[in-house]
């Protein structure tokens, strides 16, 4: 990788964009599988001084049942982002009211980081629980400490907003962090230094997801282009780092959301031809059922963590569970008033928590 034709940008303060196309969201990460390759090296923490605190997270709350959904009420604007802690404890959600909260199972609100300068449009939790990197409007990516809220780093690489976040998965390291933008960018970079690992430039438009493989070998985006596009992330007799794999062009029109199973075999897309789509996760071929749809565009997709189903959120106004093998409709969650912008499943597959346009965050049993 020719690093001179890598350059950080600093960061330009600027309102947030009237005409940027509307509900992009994103996807988190998925299951952590196996040890870190030969490529990784681990960099060391590089504090800066802290963000507008918030407070501590407290002990485990005591559980509750979600007979009825559980609904979260503390933003002030539509919620672009969920994702749950890998512990299952706690949910952090983003909005466009600039602001990332981190509530427990009770709804209680626990933390409020307040260091974004525009719309947040995506959240994501470091595997050890330890960090959480939100991203947005004002064209930064900041890394700061789950407990306390306390700034450890801010990105500053992208030229226009961040839509989507998604760390390394492994659970030893959190070293390294991925983002995607509008400025049709999706960029690989070490979350606690900024150092630039690769810059995969294919897209001819926004990026609207990103998500690593199980296997942290590939990184599928999709995009504005209507493309999901899969980039190898390691140096391989066959694909430089950064080199495209493959490219399906399934959807007629943009790409919301995209996510992995989480044995890495197939990649779910969610689009704005409201459909839901699955292919290869080698290859991008058709792994041969009818694709699932919604009324309207379908912005947010999630895979269970136990490989069982998939959750699709819609401008309908619904959240709608699938079974991920045959594509068989399971159940709809109607209790959201307007667009289904993101989806996150908890840990042990249980539960789901939704975000809304209608600016709240919802947590419900899918079955």
């Amino acid at each position: 990788m020719n690093e001179n034709k890598i350059r950080l940008v600093k960061r330009q303060q600027m309102p947030d964009n009237p005409t940027r196309r509307a509900f992009l969201v994103s996807t988190a990460s998925v299951a952590v599988v196996g040890g870190a390759g030969s490529w990784l090296l681990w960099d060391r923490l590089h504090p800066i001084p802290d963000s507008p605190p918030g407070k501590s997270l407290g002990t485990t709350p005591t559980p509750i049942s979600f007979d009825q959904p559980l609904v979260y009420r503390a933003h002030s604007a539509r919620v672009n982002a969920v994702a749950w802690s890998p512990d299952g404890k706690y949910i952090a959600s983003a909005s466009d009211d600039k602001l990332v909260h981190i509530c427990d199972r009770t709804g209680q609100t626990l933390l409020t980081y307040q260091g974004h300068q525009g719309h947040v449009h995506t959240v994501s939790w470091s595997p050890d629980g330890k960090y959480i990197a939100s991203g947005g409007a004002d064209q930064t990516v900041q890394i700061w400490e789950a407990t306390s809220g306390k700034l450890a780093f801010t990105y500053t690489g992208h030229q226009a907003a961040v839509n989507t976040v998604a760390w390394y998965p492994d659970r030893n390291g959190n070293q390294l962090v991925a983002s995607g933008s509008d400025d049709t960018t999706v960029q690989v970079w070490f979350a606690l230094t900024g150092g630039v690992f690769l810059s995969y430039r294919q897209h001819t438009a926004a990026v609207t997801s990103v998500g690593w493989s199980p296997n942290r070998q590939m990184i599928a985006s999709g995009s504005w282009d209507t493309t999901l596009q899969v980039c190898s992330t390691i140096q391989t007799d066959a694909f430089a780092v950064g080199g495209k794999i493959f490219s399906s062009t399934a959807h007629a029109k943009e790409i919301y959301a995209i996510a992995w199973s989480p044995d890495g075999t197939r990649i779910a897309s969610a689009g704005g031809d409201n459909i839901v789509q699955v292919c290869n996760g080698t290859n991008g071929a058709d792994v041969g059922y009818p694709p699932s749809k919604h009324d309207k565009p379908v912005r947010s997709i999630a895979w269970s963590p136990d490989g069982k189903s998939l959750v699709s959120g819609s401008d309908d106004n619904a959240a709608r569970v699938w079974d991920a093998t045959t594509g068989k409709f399971r159940l709809t969650f109607t209790k959201h008033t307007a667009s289904v912008l993101a989806l996150a499943w908890s840990p042990d597959s249980t539960l789901i928590a939704s975000g809304s346009a209608d600016m709240t965050v919802q947590v419900w049993k899918p079955s």
